[in-house]
């Protein structure tokens, strides 16, 4: 099985891979831009998956990074495209590394123990979000008004 990640590619280089994977046009042009929704599309010889997921400064749980990654996944390969690394995919990918095994058991369970791990990760940053927000709820009730420009932050 091949993994091919791709981070913060040029549209030369999608459509290099695109040319030597047999991938469609549009499939190419979705991987150019990361503003996408979540969705799978079905081809006869792969799918193509856009998954979402995001990470906090641990300091700061306002401030948010989105992570988009985009997978097509075929018989014996999986390709991953982002714009910036993702940890979940990172870590996998070093865990694949220094164990051969971890591909060998196939595209749909890399593919399937990535997006886990990017979802495992949103619940922590979660309820720190949460607890963010009862701070600045219980100051609002306190008559802080700075803690106004703190939820407009968040909703942004």
């Amino acid at each position: 099985m091949r993994w091919v990640e791709v981070i913060d590619a040029k549209l030369e280089d999608l459509e290099l891979l695109g040319e030597r994977f047999g991938f469609h046009p549009l499939e190419i042009e979705d991987c150019a831009t990361f503003e996408l929704r979540s969705k799978i599309d079905t081809y006869p010889e792969h799918l193509f998956i856009v998954l979402h997921t995001f990470t906090a400064d641990p300091d700061d749980p306002t401030d948010l990074q989105i992570h988009e990654v985009h997978a097509f996944i075929g018989e014996g390969y999986l390709v991953t495209v982002h714009d910036n690394p993702v940890p979940a995919a990172d870590a996998l990918w070093e865990r694949a590394k220094s164990d051969p095994s971890v591909l060998g058991r196939g595209p749909g369970w890399v593919l399937y123990n990535t997006a886990d791990a990017m979802v495992d990760t949103v619940f922590p940053m979660l309820e720190r979000i949460t607890v963010h927000l009862e701070d600045i709820e219980e100051g609002l009730l306190a008559g802080e008004d700075s803690e106004m420009l703190e939820i407009f932050k968040l909703k942004r």
